[in-house]
């Protein structure tokens, strides 16, 4: 079996991850069916065997899906090594046509310091592998911080951390992608070095649930969100979330705020970190 999901593509794998997840809710449930029915019959009740039958079938249906989970999982992870591999590929080799053009761009200059009856064809041609090395120089930078990820220097972070102190106990919990998980463990300290609380994510499966660095809930979304409920008790809660939109702006990173009418609970600011594009 391990060998066929080494095939699968990933949209393949997220597919097979979101039916593994499928199952086990529906084998847990049938779980429960068959516990409730053998605690409501009678031993010597006919339907008592019917229920015992339910409760083998439901573990069975667990025991599968978190095997499906574990080999989909690993399979993911392999596809997101090589996606970084092919990345770091190109991103050197976007190097080496910039140094190229850079070259060209110098010999076509000499050429017409030489020859003043083809100045104005030299220039053009030095004018275009010009465009064409900053273009791709341009090109290998971008990808360079799509690998890196989010990041904040120590005086970044220092700032950070001085602006949100005036929100001690202010609640949170994380959720993230799990390509920043660098920045997520950063973040996350600036928080609690600011007083900030972290609680637990709330449960994505009743029966399973897996975390990233057991702190954060696995995410594969994009950019930075800070997600509040819009009717609050505590009035400063918003103003912490407000701050720390504001904080993470002015370091440079574009983090959106969002008001949200269900869906958290409330006095619990969510922070959502994912992949950088």
């Amino acid at each position: 079996m391990g060998y066929c999901i080494s095939l699968l593509s990933k949209t393949q794998v997220h597919a097979g991850l979101g039916v593994c997840e499928a199952l086990l809710l529906v084998s847990a449930l049938i779980v429960v069916i068959g516990l409730w029915g053998e605690y409501r019959t009678p031993s010597w009740n006919i339907k008592y065997d019917l229920f015992t039958l339910l409760v083998a079938i439901g573990c069975a249906g667990e025991l599968i899906a978190d095997g499906g989970v574990f080999l989909f999982s690993h399979r993911l992870e392999i596809i997101s090594d090589a996606e970084v591999r092919d990345a770091v590929t190109k991103a050197g080799n976007a190097k080496t046509s910039a140094d190229s053009a850079a070259q060209d761009a110098g010999r076509a200059k000499d050429s017409a310091d030489k020859a003043e009856t083809h100045l104005a064809e030299a220039d053009e041609r030095a004018e275009r592998a010009e465009k064409i090395a900053t273009d791709e120089r341009l090109a290998r930078f971008r990808i360079e911080q799509q690998i890196a990820g989010w990041n904040l220097d120590a005086e970044k972070q220092a700032k950070l951390i001085a602006e949100l102190t005036p929100y001690k106990q202010s609640a949170f919990w994380l959720s993230a992608n799990p390509s920043e998980s660098n920045f997520t463990e950063m973040l996350d300290g600036i928080l609690i070095a600011s007083g900030w609380v972290r609680h637990k994510p709330p449960p994505t499966n009743p029966i399973f649930s897996i975390l990233l660095d057991d702190k954060a809930q696995i995410w594969w979304g994009s950019g930075i969100h800070i997600e509040l409920l819009v009717s609050q008790s505590d009035p400063l809660l918003p103003k912490a979330a407000e701050a720390l939109v504001k904080g993470l702006i002015s370091a440079g990173i574009p983090a959106k705020g969002h008001a949200v009418r269900q869906g958290l609970d409330p006095g619990v600011i969510h922070i959502a970190i994912g992949k950088r594009e």
